[in-house]
């Protein structure tokens, strides 16, 4: 093509030693030249730049007319242009319709335009990549901001510029290869016995959402006392034992390692047929000799790849960090948070967003970080009073307290119910007989049952578990003894 006279732009007063950012000017007056020549053009280019990966912002204002007027079927051609650029300063300074005549002239072969298209992306990324570095390094320098928080924000900008620098054909895949990799899974997974899910041995999990799969986030809610934090320590010990191979941590805000420990404790000791209630263990005179050998023995039982933090204030920067550090140690399976609701989100308020508002962007970051690594992610949430306010108190996805984002953002969503907690306190309900009541309450006095209120994959509905409550143990319905 034949070279364009380089724009004259007033020098500054105060010249800066810094290297000029990136540009592509002659590439940006080829495209330019080349779509007004022929309209047609711009559907050849596949992924067209935006106005805003012009790197001049008058190329930016005409590339934009120019795509409008082609999108509405009208010529985009210099003569088109003038009376939506002439109140424009910069059209003067550029010279007018001469210029946009020039650049027709001198327009390039039309095969050559997707190449000028990809220098002008190219051009806008480095320069995308160049402001991210640059305010991460101011950010480095505030002693106000936490390294972490840096850490994360720019490899967040950075992953954002990774998606959309990737190459044509980085994140595709023919439908019908997609189709192919799926039935040799499925025929790996029938030879081996394996399965893409991790098994949990509790129906809840493996018979209503078989198993759990990575990269998903799922919430499990309920009321105080209905024993969400038991189900979820279940889960994520049920796991540890069965995938020795995966990491399952567990976050916990309500409870320390002490009070996680006597729980993982007296279920083992149920198991081993001499169950002894976790409160029996608060003070060290209560248990008996015979029982601390017991629980000494127990203790080999429990597997080292379930992980404890029982951080005084847990916050998503926290998760984040120790997940990410955790993932270098091995495969994590499933991470368990417990809960939302009571998390830090000091830093989040501080930028002037409401709590519903605060509460999505958590459950967003952790969405985002069970992708990233790869596994699963357990959050536990309160439930608003609603549902107590109902004759039929079973929950539903509108109790989800400061809901927000989080229905939205969940895989699944579980919830925990016991009738009995509400029988035991409100007597006979109408027309019911105290004998009638009674029979009611003892008949749900061990029933948990875990509701299904959403799945992305599967049917929705209600599994019903054993709860132990003394020795926190749940189990599948015929387990019990």
């Amino acid at each position: 093509m034949n070279a364009f006279a380089p724009v004259q732009f007033p020098a500054p007063a105060d010249p800066s030693p810094v290297s000029p950012l990136p540009s592509a000017l002659e590439a940006e007056q080829a495209l330019l030249g080349s779509v007004m020549f022929e309209n047609a053009v711009l559907a050849r280019l596949g992924e067209a730049p935006t106005p805003a990966e012009f790197g001049e912002p008058y190329h930016a204002r005409l590339w934009e007319i120019v795509v409008s007027l082609i999108g509405r079927d009208r010529l985009a051609e210099p003569t088109s242009l003038v009376a939506r650029l002439s109140a424009d300063p910069a059209y003067e300074a550029f010279g007018g319709l001469r210029y946009l005549a020039d650049l027709v002239d001198k327009a390039p072969p039309a095969a050559n335009a997707p190449d000028y298209a990809r220098q002008v992306r190219d051009a806008a990324r480095r320069r995308e990549i160049i402001r991210i570095a640059g305010e991460a390094a101011q950010a480095a320098r505030d002693p106000e901001q936490e390294p972490f928080s840096v850490i994360t924000e720019t490899d967040a900008a950075m992953s954002a510029l990774l998606v959309a620098a990737a190459p044509d054909g980085h994140t595709l895949i023919g439908a019908r290869d997609a189709a192919i990799d799926l039935v040799r899974a499925l025929d790996h997974e029938a030879e081996t016995g394996s399965s893409a899910g991790i098994m949990v041995g509790l129906d809840c999990i493996d018979d209503s959402l078989l198993g759990l799969f990575p990269n998903e986030l799922l919430i499990l809610a309920g009321r105080p006392s209905m024993g969400k934090s038991g189900l979820a320590r279940m889960i994520a010990m049920q796991g540890a034992r069965r995938n020795p191979g995966h990491l399952f941590p567990i976050f916990a805000l309500e409870m320390d390692r002490r009070q996680l420990s006597r729980r993982t404790l007296s279920q083992l000791t149920y198991e081993a047929g001499r169950g002894l209630p976790y409160r029996d263990m608060k003070r060290g005179s209560d248990v008996s000799a015979d029982d601390r050998a017991m629980l000494d023995a127990m203790t080999k039982r429990v597997p080292e790849n379930l992980i404890l933090d029982d951080t005084a204030v847990l916050s998503i920067e926290h998760i984040e960090r120790r997940l990410i550090s955790l993932s270098r140690r091995g495969k994590i399976g499933l991470a368990v948070i417990d809960y939302l609701q009571i998390m830090d989100l000091s830093a989040l308020l501080r930028m002037g967003v409401n709590l519903t508002t605060a509460l999505g962007m958590v459950t967003s970051r952790l969405k985002r970080l069970a992708k990233q690594l790869g596994c699963t992610i357990l959050l536990l949430s309160q439930l608003s009073r609603k549902c107590e306010e109902r004759d039929n108190k079973r929950p539903q996805l509108g109790d989800l307290r400061d809901s927000g984002a989080i229905e939205q953002d969940a895989s699944s969503v579980l919830f925990c119910y016991r009738d009995s907690y509400y029988l035991e306190r409100e007597g006979p309900r109408r027309n019911q007989s105290r004998e009638e009541h009674e029979l009611a309450v003892a008949a749900s006095h061990r029933i948990m049952e875990v509701i299904c209120g959403k799945s992305r994959e599967g049917p929705i509905g209600t599994t019903r578990q054993i709860y132990l409550a003394e020795f926190d143990v749940i189990e599948n319905m015929g387990m019990g003894r």
